[in-house]
């Protein structure tokens, strides 16, 4: 956990273990830089590396001399703002980029854990991780700033806006034409019988009628 400030502006307080976990990274950097000079010098990669040894080294003689130097003390409080806000962000870029390469990937690990370990110790991964946080939050109010007023704006104008539609009459089915009522034939057919019985009964009198 990255030691805390004592006030604002002022550089943290670090352990005796955590100073010489410090400088034994400066000895492997300084390591690191020797065996490598010949043969990288001129890659891309190398001038990021060199300054952060030559930054670093920088760091640790001020901090140190903080204790009992104001000026000293300045100095590595400037140098932490600077390394927060461009440095570091610039370091992790280059040596991120040297783990792809599958040739000097080691070496690129290497540089980003001694990155790591620094910024963690110096409090710089807390403050970057509390700036994010703080830039996220202000993200996320303005989106619902945003959101809210579009929304209530919406509410205003939605009988305006609504679409509510025509109103389309449907054609009424055409009523079934109704056919022409026919007279009962009953009637017919029982005169029609009863003047047949007429008939038969009439020709049975005359038959009778002439004996």
């Amino acid at each position: 956990m990255a030691p805390k400030d004592d006030a604002a502006g002022a550089i943290p307080h670090l352990k005796p273990k955590d100073i010489d976990e410090l400088k034994t990274l400066n000895d492997l950097l300084h390591l690191i830089f020797h065996r490598n000079k010949n043969q990288h010098h001129l890659s891309f990669w190398w001038r990021g590396f060199a300054t952060f040894r030559r930054e670093y080294q920088h760091l640790l003689a001020e901090y140190e001399a903080s204790k009992t130097n104001k000026t000293s003390k300045k100095r590595a409080k400037a140098r932490l703002d600077t390394w927060k806000q461009i440095r570091v962000p610039q370091w992790y870029l280059s040596f991120t980029h040297l783990i792809s390469s599958n040739q000097f990937s080691a070496i690129g690990l290497a540089l980003l854990t001694i990155l790591a370990t620094v910024s963690s110790l110096f409090g710089i991964t807390a403050a970057l991780q509390e700036e994010g946080e703080q830039h996220i939050q202000e993200r996320l109010r303005e989106f619902a700033q945003k959101d809210a007023r579009e929304l209530f704006a919406a509410t205003a104008d939605g009988k305006k806006d609504e679409d509510v539609g025509e109103v389309i009459k449907r054609p009424r089915d055409p009523e079934p034409e109704q056919e022409p009522k026919q007279r009962p034939a009953k009637k017919k057919v029982v005169e029609t019988a009863k003047k047949k019985k007429k008939k038969g009964k009439n020709a049975i009198d005359d038959l009778f009628a002439g004996l």
